[in-house]
C-alpha cells in the first residue's frame, strides 16, 4: 500500500465514523422535544376528562378570578413610555442642616464631628463633617448620601478636660438636626 492511498484510506475511515457518529446520536433535538411536548399535552387533556363539571368549573371560576386580579406589566419601549411618581426625586443624596448651639461651650474652644454609624459603632476615621465651633456655636449643611440613615456626632471639648457630648441623628426624624 503506498502513502497516498494510506492517506486516503484514513481520510474515508474519519469521514464515515463521523457521519455514523452523528446520524446514531439523532442529530438535531427538534423532533424528540415535539414529543414530548406532544405527550405533556395528551396527558393533560386525558386527566381533564375524567373531572366531572362540578370541578372543572371550580377550576375555571379559580381561573378567571386570578386573571381579573393580575395587571398586565406593561413594557415601556422610550423614555415617553415611562412613568414616574410625582414624589420620586431623582437624587441620590439630601442636605442635612446642622443648627447647633450650646451655651456652656460659648467660652470654651470645642471640635465637632459627624460620624455615619456603622454596626452600631461610629467611624471617626470617615467623617462627613468635622469643624470648630466658634463660641458654641456651628451651623453647616452636609451632602448626606440616601444609603446613610443615621448618624453620630461628637462635641469635643478643647479645654484639656478630654470630654466629649455624644448626639445621634436619624433619618426619620427630618432633614435638620437642632441641639441645644
Amino acid at each position: 500500500m503506498n502513502t497516498l492511498s494510506m492517506n486516503q484510506s484514513i481520510k474515508y475511515i474519519t469521514t464515515i465514523l463521523l457521519l455514523t457518529t452523528t446520524v446514531a446520536c439523532g442529530g438535531g433535538g427538534s423532533d424528540a422535544s415535539d414529543a414530548s411536548s406532544n405527550t405533556t399535552s395528551t396527558n393533560t387533556t386525558s386527566t381533564s376528562a375524567v373531572k366531572n363539571d362540578a370541578e372543572q368549573q371550580q377550576v375555571e371560576t379559580a381561573q378567571q378570578s386570578t386573571q381579573q386580579q393580575v395587571e398586565p406589566e406593561v413594557q415601556a419601549k422610550s423614555f415617553g413610555d415611562l412613568t414616574v411618581d410625582q414624589n420620586f426625586e431623582f437624587t441620590n443624596s439630601n442636605k442635612l442642616t446642622l443648627d447647633i448651639e450650646i451655651a456652656s461651650l460659648s467660652s470654651t474652644a470645642a471640635y465637632v464631628s459627624v460620624c455615619q454609624v456603622v454596626n452600631k459603632a461610629n467611624k471617626y476615621a470617615d467623617c462627613l463633617f468635622r469643624g470648630k465651633m466658634t463660641n458654641g456655636i456651628i451651623n453647616a449643611d452636609i451632602e448626606l448620601p440616601n444609603h446613610i440613615d443615621s448618624l453620630s456626632m461628637a462635641i469635643w471639648h478643647l479645654d484639656g478636660s478630654n470630654q466629649r457630648q455624644q448626639y445621634k441623628w436619624q433619618r426619620a426624624n427630618g432633614m435638620n438636626w437642632q441641639v441645644r
